[in-house]
């Protein structure tokens, strides 16, 4: 595992037995972070969302995929026409992380909705439930939606499935399908350097075949840049407007 240290002259990682797999690229992100945090002590202020992000990533960087929470542009495109139905909807989120873009979601919830999140770090729950008790945190996974929730009218997913098997993102795809309203839509993003290789292109091409309709968006303000993915379970009448 890796520790971060809280220093006043900066952070400071420390290695603790890389498993082997993992040495190469962790070691990268120790020299570039041991660098970094010594010259900018400020950006990542003790016990932040962003110190507890990247925490975790390099605790499971293959479940947490990225070092840094959500910038809010994207979390602007992710959250955008969530709401746009009239009340009472159910909106289930998967894995929100530190909740970046769990706030921006909540602060339009209108009366008589009900929000699910749905993730699978204990340290990210327990977080969630302290700082956002008026939906429901479920320590779960998101391949298991339709044994968590009884239905769904959006589905919101930060989950990084480029570092996840690809029998993972596809049984999500599934069950996401199954669990969502006939007018209801899943919704996701992809970096871009990943988003045109040859996993998420499979990925989309499963998706295609089970949503009749797909949107992209591009987020070029965002570490790194990100394609957010709607995919409507049937087509809409109009596009969805922030």
């Amino acid at each position: 595992m890796v520790e971060l240290i809280w220093h006043r002259n900066g952070i400071f990682l420390r290695e603790q037995a890389f498993a082997e797999k993992d040495r190469f690229m962790r070691s990268r992100i120790l020299r570039y972070y041991n660098d970094f945090a010594g010259r900018y002590q400020k950006v990542l202020p003790h016990k932040t969302d962003s110190w507890q992000f990247l925490q975790q990533f390099l605790s499971s960087p293959m479940q947490t995929g990225s070092i840094a929470p959500s910038s809010g542009l994207l979390a602007k495109a992710m959250s955008a026409g969530l709401w746009h139905y009239e009340t009472g909807r159910h909106l289930v989120e998967y894995g929100p992380g530190t909740g970046a873009l769990t706030k921006r979601i909540v602060h339009g919830m209108p009366s008589h909705s009900t929000y699910t999140a749905i993730e699978i770090n204990p340290g990210f729950v327990e977080s969630m439930g302290r700082k956002y008790p008026q939906i429901d945190t479920i320590l779960g996974s998101a391949e298991n939606v339709k044994a968590l929730v009884p239905q769904a009218d959006v589905v919101i997913s930060g989950l990084p499935f480029f570092n996840l098997p690809s029998s993972f993102g596809h049984k999500v795809l599934e069950e996401t399908h199954g669990v969502l309203a006939h007018d209801g839509f899943f919704r996701t993003f992809m970096y871009l350097p990943t988003y045109s290789s040859r996993k998420m292109r499979l990925w989309r091409a499963y998706a295609q075949e089970l949503f009749p309709h797909i949107e992209t968006t591009l987020v070029p303000v965002n570490f790194p840049p990100a394609v957010v993915v709607t995919l409507y379970k049937s087509k809409p009448v109009a596009k969805i407007e922030a």
